[in-house]
């Protein structure tokens, strides 16, 4: 998803320990270049349900610090406890924020889907045959060839 947004992002986690993990797994997949900064808001996951007011003060303030040193403006939350403050982070900062959880949620749903729909060479062929019953119809050669494919 950032890639289609930017051309460069940051991942922004809560913990330092959690910095390392995360660079490897963004190496693994091939997206060092496009994620070249993944920095923590030095925040426990806790503080993310019991103070997000502190917490989102602190993903800004790491926020600011990031494009302020890499002009990156598209930040992914590294932590799936951040999308309590994904709305009030991209409104109070000004910046793209990509929350992966919802992000992956959404793109499941749109997947399973496209999964679940018809071929549309089968509704058209199915309208075809509804109308071969009442009258006598023509088909062109290619979809004459595709009818009789194992789409029919």
């Amino acid at each position: 998803m950032a890639s289609l947004l930017a051309e460069k992002s940051a991942v922004i986690t809560t913990v330092e320990a959690a910095v390392p993990v995360l660079q490897n797994n963004i190496s693994a997949m091939g997206f060092n270049d496009h994620i070249p900064v993944v920095e923590a808001a030095n925040i426990g996951v806790a503080e993310l349900d019991t103070d997000k007011g502190k917490a989102l003060q602190k993903f800004n303030a790491t926020a600011e610090s990031i494009q302020f040193t890499a002009q990156i403006n598209t930040v992914i939350l590294g932590c799936a406890s951040a999308d309590q403050i994904s709305s009030d982070f991209a409104l109070t900062a000004g910046f793209t924020a990509i929350e992966p959880v919802s992000v992956a949620a959404r793109s499941c749903r749109g997947i399973s889907a496209r999964l679940q729909a018809p071929h549309p060479a089968q509704n058209f062929l199915s309208a075809v045959k509804a109308e071969q019953n009442s009258t006598r119809l023509v088909l062109p050669y290619g979809l004459k060839r595709l009818r009789n494919s194992n789409l029919s």
